[in-house]
């Protein structure tokens, strides 16, 4: 099986909604982040990734470390994602750039009828376990 580590933020606005984003050419919505290069530490990772994909700039103090998850990957087949997951604090009004297609600000627990990968599905479900 293959491992895929990843960072993934967790933005939630004002209203307690969870920020998702669908990459061009998916239908499944997940957390913004990505994959971490060789030489680089996930939090630098999580700052390039979210300015690339959301047009936001954070600093490593707007970053709270929430642990890893491992959850089966979105987009390839009999892959794990190991994702070491932050909490964002974002000042910034997020917006689809780069390999983005949409983004949406979701409500847990509400009934949407998106996709949703399945490590989404597990921060979500830690989120409303811990409301």
């Amino acid at each position: 099986m293959d491992i895929i580590r990843v960072v993934a933020a967790v933005i939630i606005d004002a209203q307690g909604r969870f920020l998702v984003a669908r990459k061009r050419g998916t239908a499944v919505f997940m957390q913004a982040g990505g994959k971490v290069e060789p030489d680089e530490a996930p939090l630098d990772a999580l700052v390039r990734e979210l300015d690339e994909e959301l047009g936001v700039q954070i600093g490593p103090e707007h970053a709270q470390r929430l642990g890893v998850f491992e959850a089966p990957a979105a987009h390839e087949p009999a892959a794990t994602v190991l994702a070491e997951v932050y909490r964002v604090a974002c000042a910034q009004e997020p917006h689809a750039h780069a390999e983005i297609e949409e983004i949406a600000w979701i409500t847990p627990g509400a009934d949407d009828q998106r996709a949703f990968a399945p490590l989404t599905e597990l921060l979500l479900d830690q989120f409303r376990a811990s409301a």
